[in-house]
Parts: structure tokens; sequence; C-alpha cells
């Protein structure tokens, strides 16, 4: 990972990162969100989803971005104190897909671990993966994480999705994500 940088995104990063996440769900949810949804919709939801999100700025956001030189490769956005039991949520995590399996997610995700602890060193964070994204749900388990049963949740694309929550509690999440 040596030519990887890391920064914290600006609303000037809004348009880049919409469109590495709406690149993201559209390689790895088909077959789950309708295609037309992921053919048609998805990039322009995704850029009013993260310009709206920059226009009021939000201390409890954090974004995370990493490049290979000029080229946005990954991002993490963590919000701060979104539930008293479970913490700070992981909104989002993706890397391009060329990208993956170099232990550039974990970085990301201990980006968003060591900034939530800064604030509160006993808080916990969370995420939300899809039932059928086994591959993500197979990394995070990797990473320590304690996994709800299924949940359901109301999806973007106007569907209802069975989720399961990934929980790291602030020990477990020190341990894991220091190796």
């Amino acid at each position: 990972m040596k030519d990887i940088s890391f920064t914290t995104a600006t609303p000037a990063n809004a348009e880049e990162i919409a469109s590495l996440h709406a690149l993201s769900w559209q390689r790895h949810y088909r077959g789950i969100y309708p295609d037309s949804y992921l053919d048609h919709e998805v990039t322009s939801e995704r850029k009013k989803i993260w310009l709206e999100r920059f226009q009021r700025p939000n201390d409890n956001q954090y974004v995370i971005l990493a490049r290979d030189q000029d080229q946005l490769i990954g991002f993490a956005c963590t919000l701060f104190d979104m539930d008293d039991r479970y913490g700070a949520l992981v909104d989002n995590l993706h890397v391009l897909q060329e990208y993956q399996g170099r232990g550039l997610g974990k970085i990301l995700l201990r980006k968003c671990a060591e900034w939530v602890l800064t604030k509160a060193p006993s808080t916990a964070i969370y995420l939300y993966v899809l039932k059928e994204n086994q591959a993500a749900l197979g990394f995070y388990t990797h990473l320590g994480a304690d996994l709800s049963p299924v949940l359901q949740y109301h999806g973007p694309a106007g569907t209802v999705d069975a989720v399961i929550r990934c929980t790291w509690d602030p020990a477990n999440l020190k341990v894991t994500l220091s190796k």
C-alpha cells in the first residue's frame, strides 16, 4: 500500500464519492437490487445523497478517502453516535474491485474506528450488510465482527432487504483492527 494516500473528504469530493459508490453497487448488488435501479437510477440517486451530505456539514460525519495517485479507489463514511447500544455507524465502505484483497478495506475501517475512539474511547461501531453479500459478510467476520440475526431494511430501490448488523465492541475493535 506504499502508493496509497488517505485524506479526509471535503465537499469538492462529493461527485467522485458518488460515482465510486454507484459503481460499487452496480457490481456487487446485481441480482439483489433491480437491474432498472442499478442501470438507470443509482448514479443520480447516489450523487444527490452525497451532495446533500456535504451541503449540510455535520460534525458527526467522517469520510475518509483512499487514492492511488489521483484516482479515488476507496472510501468509508462513519456517522458518530447513531445508536445508544451499537455506537457509531459505518454507513459506507467501498473499494474498487481491482483493489480488493489488498487490505485497503481493513485500513479504511481502522481509520474510521480510530476517529470514533478519539471522540469517545468506549464507543462501539457497527454497519449493515445485505444478507446476499456473502463476500462482505466474510470480510467483516474475518475482522472480528459479531453478526446479528437477519433484520429488515427498507432499501433505496424501494425494496425490503434482509440485512445483517455487524458490530464491534470497543475492546474487540482495538484488538482486531490493530493486527
